[in-house]
This record gives C-alpha cells, sequence and structure tokens, in this order.
C-alpha cells in the first residue's frame, strides 16, 4: 500500500491504491476495485475525477479493504474532511494532516530506508517517470530504450510508490523531493544491491556504446583523512548541479545518462 503520509489529496492516494493493486496484479481492475467497495465502477470513476465526493460509509469500507491502521484512517478521514470543507476550516484541518505528516515521514524514514532492496531500475524509473508525468509514457519508454519487461517496470514502480518515492497529484505521476542516498551507515549488503547491479550494466556500456556516448574517468588522488567529509560535500554539490542541469531539459529516447560516483578511502 502507498503510504498515505505523502498525500494531500485523498482522491490520488485511492487512485494510486489502484494502481499498486494492478501493478501486482496485470488481471485486477477498476471494476474489481469498485466492487470491493461497494459501489459501481462508474461511481468510482466520478469519484476519483473529483466529479463526486466520497461518503462516509465507502470511505470507511475502503480503509478496511486498504487495512489501514487506526492512525491511517483518521488521517485519511482528515483528507476527506478538508477536500470537502470551505476555504475557513480548510486552512485548519491542513494544519492538522501537516503535522502528523511531517510526525510520520520522520518517524518511518529509516524503516523505508531497509525495507526497499534498491537496484539501479528503481533510479532509473524515478528519473523517467519524473520527466514524463505519466506512468503509461514512462513505462512504455522503459521497455523501448531499455529493453525492460513491463511485468517488471510494474513491480518496481509499485515498490517507488508504496516507499514515498512516486506520488501522484493534480493529474500526474511525479517523483518526490525524497532522495535514494546511500551513506557509510549502510551496510556493504545493502551497497552491494545497487552498485554491482548498475556496474554490470556500466560494464556492458562500454562494450556496446560509442566514446561519443560514454565517459569514463578513473582518477587516484592523495587527500588527508581529514578532508574526506569535505570531499565528500564537493560530490554531492556535482550531482546536485547535474540534476538542476536535468530538469532544466525535456528527455529523448537517447537523452539518458548514468552517473555513478565512488570515492573509497584505501588503507595504506
Amino acid at each position: 500500500m502507498p503510504n498515505i503520509y505523502n498525500y494531500h489529496n485523498y482522491r490520488d492516494f485511492i487512485r494510486d491504491s489502484l494502481e499498486e493493486k494492478k501493478s501486482k496484479n496485470k488481471h485486477y481492475s477498476l471494476r474489481a476495485f469498485a466492487k470491493k467497495l461497494q459501489i459501481s465502477p462508474g461511481h468510482l470513476s466520478l469519484i476519483l475525477t473529483a466529479k463526486k465526493n466520497i461518503s462516509e460509509l465507502h470511505a470507511k469500507i475502503l480503509s478496511q479493504t486498504l487495512k489501514l491502521s487506526g492512525e491511517e484512517e483518521i488521517f485519511f478521514f482528515l483528507m476527506i474532511q478538508c477536500d470537502q470543507s470551505d476555504s475557513s476550516i480548510r486552512k485548519t484541518i491542513e494544519k492538522k494532516l501537516n503535522v502528523e505528516r511531517s510526525k510520520k515521514v520522520i518517524k518511518q524514514k529509516k524503516v523505508e530506508g531497509l525495507s526497499l532492496r534498491i537496484k539501479w531500475t528503481h533510479l532509473l524509473i524515478i528519473v523517467i517517470v519524473g520527466h514524463f508525468k505519466s506512468l503509461t509514457k514512462a513505462a512504455a519508454f522503459l521497455e523501448k530504450h531499455f529493453q525492460l519487461e513491463t511485468d517488471l517496470i510494474n513491480k518496481f514502480i509499485g515498490e517507488l510508490i508504496q516507499h514515498g518515492f512516486l506520488v501522484h497529484e493534480n493529474g500526474i505521476h511525479k517523483s518526490t523531493s525524497k532522495r535514494i542516498v546511500f551513506s557509510s551507515e549502510n551496510s556493504n549488503e545493502i551497497l552491494k544491491s545497487l552498485h554491482l547491479d548498475y556496474l554490470k550494466v556500466s560494464i556492458d556500456q562500454l562494450y556496446s556504446k560509442t566514446p561519443e556516448d560514454r565517459f569514463s574517468v578513473t582518477e587516484f588522488l592523495t587527500i588527508p583523512k581529514s578532508m574526506f567529509p569535505e570531499v565528500k560535500k564537493i560530490t554531492n554539490d556535482y550531482l546536485d548541479e547535474l540534476t538542476t542541469i536535468a530538469e532544466k531539459n525535456t528527455i529523448e529516447a537517447r537523452d539518458v545518462i548514468g552517473v555513478c560516483l565512488h570515492l573509497n578511502r584505501f588503507d595504506t
């Protein structure tokens, strides 16, 4: 189930909950979801497109269907109340939601980092969805240009939605400000899950790509141990600068590049 505390609109939460179920079962549909909620598919479509409001009864059934905890159900009902209230009351409810949201995001951050086994494909999908603002277009792009199977793409997308790296807001899917970062606090096993997988892909690229499509540099430096924190900061600033450049441009078939930086202190 998607992390409800990443949402500002209850309809987006319902929509992503449906998308996650569809990603896990290709035969699952809006009709099946509506049946669980004891409403017609047409009525559910009207709720998701903001042409109708969800009733208290169906909200309760949905909460039970998604197995929301007591706190999550309260948050869900607050989002519904916020959506259906006038502007004066809405501001008060939004403050309550923001307080609860900030508490839960901080509380769950460490748990989520451990429960999602990161692979290079997760990082790629976050970037592609961020550009296309559409799961359908992103999936088609990944299938065509990276030869990824549809079921695998849907599985990874479902995981990223569940852990709050992708959200659905105002009719579009987008990446959140939440970043996947590995530090010295992460175990070697977690690092292997991502980097060894990515390095295999990089080696394949060395054999298949021409020099204009790749750039590889290896350098050994002598830097005092005391300056290592400063070096890491410079490296992070560099990645932030690349990210800023990427966000200003639209994406085409050959515009995806992989950047993997490793700083290792060798014992001498």
